[in-house]
């Protein structure tokens, strides 16, 4: 993180005031602590959840084929993962303001991504510099190349995104120091841990940030999604198919059997983009 530059900006139409700037250093400040602090390890290689099958995975979902202890790194490492500009400068995150997505529309084509906060929530009282944090260390996640849904899909699971966790975790461990610091400490005055909500603007205004690869796995489905689906197709022709048809129909059960095998693979090995998942029935309890 000493590389890690941030700058508070402003934008053509608007800027931030001198109470949210105040907000936003003492965000970026919980937020620089926590990601440094030895808890955040804890939590993050510990970290698993179930899906609706009730499958248990030791991995973040949607987390490009990193290890929990790989995306852990990587957030430790983004000054030489978010690279240098032309003239060798540590790349600057530049924290700006906005109120709707018209107010962002002619950001996207920047190499690194700002991070957003929106001025709606910010102006209020109830929206702490924890919750600030918490939307600063979601947005820092996006740009990273974290996505928290593929093309609008895969969403049921996306509070089980690095962003997303990276965010609920600020929350987490920002509690435990709310006697001890005072932003924290007033901030947790007004936070409701049932209804806790940062609101990050990659998710209110659905911006995609960056030009992270689709997700391994949810391509490989989709191709195996459509290989069935013309397998079908032509199973409902029966007797009708022709000569090319049935050529092309033995070739597509191939294709479907190495595609199954290759899934295998990829479920059982850290490169899979899918997290590697253990059933639950085979779990242990000591």
């Amino acid at each position: 993180m000493q590389k890690l530059q941030f700058t508070i900006g402003r934008t053509t139409k608007t800027q931030f005031d001198r109470e949210m700037v105040a907000k936003i250093y003492a965000g970026l400040d919980i937020f620089k602590r926590i990601l440094n602090h030895p808890l955040l390890d804890e939590k993050m290689l510990n970290f698993g959840w179930h899906d609706e099958e009730n499958n248990y995975y030791h991995r973040f979902h949607l987390s490009n084929g990193l290890s929990n202890w790989q995306v852990l790194n990587r957030l430790r490492n983004a000054a030489s993962i978010l690279g240098e500009d032309v003239n060798g400068t540590t790349i600057t995150l530049a924290i700006l303001p906005c109120d709707n997505r018209k107010d962002i529309q002619v950001y996207q084509n920047l190499r690194v991504a700002p991070i957003w906060l929106n001025m709606g929530y910010l102006k209020n009282e109830w929206y702490t510099p924890v919750h600030v944090a918490s939307c600063i260390a979601h947005e820092f996640c996006i740009n990273l190349g974290f996505e928290t849904h593929v093309n609008a899909r895969l969403a049921n699971y996306s509070t089980f995104t690095v962003p997303y966790q990276l965010g609920m975790l600020v929350k987490e461990i920002a509690s435990s120091w709310k006697m001890q610091i005072t932003d924290i400490r007033a901030s947790f005055d007004f936070i409701q841990n049932s209804a806790y909500d940062y609101f990050p603007c990659s998710t209110l205004f659905s911006i995609r940030q960056t030009n992270s690869k689709q997700n391994q796995y949810f391509v490989l489905n989709e191709l195996l999604d459509k290989t069935m689906a013309e397998i079908t197709h032509l199973e409902d022709l029966g007797n009708l198919m022709n000569d090319d048809e049935l050529i092309r129909m033995e070739a597509l059960r191939d294709c479907e059997k190495k595609l199954l095998e290759i899934k295998s693979i990829l479920q059982n090995s850290s490169l899979d983009g899918s997290e590697n998942y253990i059933s639950a029935q085979h779990l242990v309890f000591e």
